[in-house]
């Protein structure tokens, strides 16, 4: 039977209405991969927050896991092949496990991974049990008297999100702890508008996601490497560093001209008074100062 959205018995039948609900959410997967093709930022967001593990949260609250566990992973595999999607490429297994961490970097994509966790907070918060998740984790030192499903969540990916960065390249972990630094993620959970200035061009943003994630943008169509057209015998990086590094043309003095920009745009919309490229009078030995980039003035 099912009671409140939820599977009352055995095995069998818990497969089963999962199973139902897997088919309804595969429609919508679907829908999403089509619009993936003309709007992937509109597609990732709801694919973030309307299709993926928020479609089976209160199941995995209120079910067993090793019921349903098997079942979650094949609709893990589906959300995989859909996130591919809006990111305009086949995400290989390390960068899967970035997109779908939260506490450290702002989830890409929700993930069955760490189903256990809600269901034991209601186990543990109406039966106070503790039950062991590994042989370094504990539920009982981990979260005390107080368990709640974010406190579960946060230290599996503190885990998941170490045994990553223990397990990739110099490279791989400066751009790790770099995307992990806090409000980093901000530009993957924004509502993509326009009319806020929050919405990108689907190349732009499918190259940033990318990026963010360690994947080759493949900057050549016929597998070999470009050459950066402004610096002499400089083959482009795979993963595009150079290009946002080479000063060269004038590109990064643009770039931060524009998010200068920006900045000075919002502080005036918020109504402070906001001035561009102002000295800031003299400094010790009689020496001008450096202009401000952006000065506040209360």
């Amino acid at each position: 039977m099912e009671i409140l959205g939820a599977p009352i018995g055995d095995a069998e039948f818990c497969r089963q209405f999962f199973a139902s609900k897997h088919q309804a959410a595969l429609a919508l997967l679907s829908t999403i991969n089509d619009l993936g093709c003309i709007d992937p930022q509109v597609a990732l967001a709801l694919l973030r927050l309307c299709s993926s593990f928020c479609k089976f949260a209160h199941i995995a609250r209120t079910t067993p896991p090793h019921l349903i566990l098997s079942s979650m992973e094949k609709f893990d595999i589906d959300v995989h092949r859909s996130f591919a999607e809006p990111t305009g490429c086949d995400v290989p297994d390390s960068a899967w496990r970035q997109a779908q961490l939260t506490a450290y970097i702002a989830s890409l994509c929700g993930s069955g991974s760490v189903i256990p966790t809600p269901y034991l907070e209601n186990a543990i918060t109406h039966y106070n049990t503790c039950v062991p998740l590994s042989d370094s984790l504990s539920i009982s030192g981990l979260v005390g008297h107080t368990p709640t499903q974010k406190k579960l969540s946060d230290a599996i990916e503190e885990m998941q999100f170490n045994s990553l960065l223990n397990s990739c390249s110099l490279a791989d972990k400066a751009r790790l702890l770099s995307v992990s630094s806090p409000h980093n993620s901000a530009w993957i959970s924004v509502v993509p508008s326009s009319s806020l200035g929050l919405h990108l061009d689907p190349n732009e943003f499918q190259t940033a996601v990318k990026w963010w994630l360690g994947v080759n943008p493949s900057f050549s169509s016929d597998g070999n490497p470009m050459v950066c057209p402004l610096c002499p015998n400089c083959a482009l990086d795979p993963l595009g560093y150079h290009c946002v590094t080479c000063k060269s043309g004038g590109d990064v003095t643009t770039r931060h001209n524009t998010l200068r920009n920006a900045v000075h745009s919002t502080f005036q919309r918020a109504g402070l008074s906001a001035h561009l490229e102002v000295g800031c009078g003299w400094g010790k030995d009689n020496a001008r100062t450096r202009p401000a980039d952006i000065l506040v003035t209360s």
